[in-house]
């Protein structure tokens, strides 16, 4: 009988053995030998087997002592993501450590398998000097195309970019082409440069100096540049000028002109959420005008209609992604090039390609697992480069539950100053004697997150780390 009860005490031992062996945590990241810097966003990552509950992340020294606490989070997770160096009290200075891993609801641990280094990030040189942007002119009109009546006054139009305002320019007719070097003269010569990159003069049609040009279909140009000579630009297409007939024996007919749009071009790359100035020549269109952008690789998307077409001139101010339909969404920038398309009644026209970049907008705090308490004052942080604007700031929870899933629980803010940061006063607890009215859910499966959006642009937003609320 004693033989019998031995065996079975035995039997119970060796089944709790294996029992016991079954339940494991390992620490797979950071194992030994990885070179992290201080501040940067890094993996911490586990395996298990047969654990539940929370799993504690250990900061320790290359011996083996306690440095301090990172986290707890829910064993299952399996990563965490850890800002180098941060723990929940404190911050570790550079050095060589090891992770580990406890698991109070099973009693088991593990330690990385080697060290690794925590170390300082190397101090930022200083920013090289920008490099100095080319000086740009370019003739707007007359661009080709153009049927100009001698006689007649017209405008010669020019734009400008890293010149001085206090340059001066001359204007040149040539003809039959620049190849031939068939220079009439000097239209005109120190003239100001003009304001806000643009410049204008009006011209005789078919003067020059000491001379007067005869009329010709489609075969001069003018020359737009600086005094000295090294910053010019020609008409891209010929255009004619025709004399004005005053004296007929019979009226003629009256001749309308080709109808025709001219779409200035951007000198740089558009940013998106920003104000461009959209500007066009018209010329012989009556009406209303549409005006379109378009995607190289495909795609047409409609910024506005109806737009008076100004008879000779107009502009229209864009704010940088926005469309003509609040329900249509502005296309991906990145890789892409875009070119502005105007139409009106028998005439359309097109600008160049250009280039649209995104603005930067990040929620940078709190920080991944950060622990936030009720009543206690947090400071959200963001980063909103070339994001123009006020932005709103939103509170979202995500409870890891079935059937549950991620919820906006209010907007903390609307229409707050891009400066970067914000002080929040985290939902004070009810005094005493009052009831807490729709509390915050709360618990070890809810996490919450900020989402920091653009006013300008709503599609614009981002959402910062998951933090816990206490």
């Amino acid at each position: 009988m004693k033989t019998l009860k031995l065996i079975l005490i035995m039997l119970a031992l060796g089944f709790g053995a294996v029992a016991l062996r079954g339940q494991s945590v390992t620490v797979t990241s950071p194992n030994g030998g990885e070179r992290w810097d201080l501040g940067t966003t890094q993996p911490i990552a586990w395996s298990h087997s047969g654990v539940s509950g929370n799993v504690r992340i250990n900061l320790v020294n290359a011996g083996g002592g306690p440095v301090g606490t990172i986290a707890t989070v829910p064993v299952t997770d399996g990563r965490y993501s850890w800002e180098a160096g941060r723990l929940s009290a404190g911050t570790a200075p550079a050095g060589e450590y090891r992770i580990g891993l406890y698991v109070s609801s099973a009693d088991v641990d593990d330690r990385s398998d080697g060290t690794f280094f925590l170390v300082a990030p190397a101090e930022p040189g200083p920013e090289p000097e920008p490099e100095p942007q080319p000086p740009a002119l370019r003739l707007m009109a007359p661009n080709g195309g153009e049927v100009l009546d001698r006689g007649t006054t017209r405008p010669v139009v020019w734009r400008f970019k890293n010149l001085s305002r206090s340059a001066l320019v001359r204007l040149e007719l040539f003809k039959d082409g620049l190849a031939a070097r068939q220079k009439l003269g000097v239209i005109a010569e120190k003239l100001s440069i003009g304001e806000g990159g643009a410049g204008t003069y009006a011209w005789d049609v078919g003067i020059y100096k000491d001379g007067k040009a005869p009329g010709g279909d489609n075969c001069y140009f003018v020359k737009v540049s600086t005094m000295d000579g090294v910053v010019a630009d020609v008409s891209d297409r010929p255009f004619s000028i025709h004399p004005l007939h005053v004296e007929m024996a019979v009226p003629a007919e009256p001749v309308t002109p080709a109808a025709s749009i001219e779409v200035s071009s951007p000198l740089a790359a558009l940013t998106l959420s920003r104000n461009f100035t959209i500007a066009w020549r018209a010329q012989g269109v009556d009406g209303n005008l549409v005006i379109n952008i378009l995607k190289e690789s495909g795609g047409t998307y409609t910024i506005a209609t109806g737009v008076d077409s100004g008879r000779a001139t107009g502009h229209f101010t864009w704010i940088v992604g926005q469309l003509a339909s609040s329900a249509s969404r502005f296309p991906r920038v990145d890789g892409e090039r875009f070119r502005f398309q105007i139409g009106g009644r028998g005439a359309i026209g097109e600008s160049r390609w250009f280039e649209i970049v995104r603005p930067e907008l990040r929620v940078t705090e709190p920080h991944a697992g950060e622990h936030v308490r009720r009543g206690d004052r947090k400071t959200i942080r963001w980063i909103g480069d070339r994001v123009q604007g006020n932005v709103h700031i939103d509170v979202y929870y995500d409870m890891h539950r079935p059937g549950y899933g991620i919820a906006k629980y209010e907007r903390l803010f609307s229409n707050v100053s891009n400066l970067g940061h914000r002080e929040w006063t985290v939902w004070p607890r009810p005094r005493a004697g009052q009831a807490d009215i729709d509390p915050p859910p709360r618990g070890d499966d809810v996490r919450w997150f900020i989402r920091v959006i653009s006013a300008r642009l709503p599609w614009l937003y981002d959402d910062g780390d998951e933090f816990i609320l206490e």
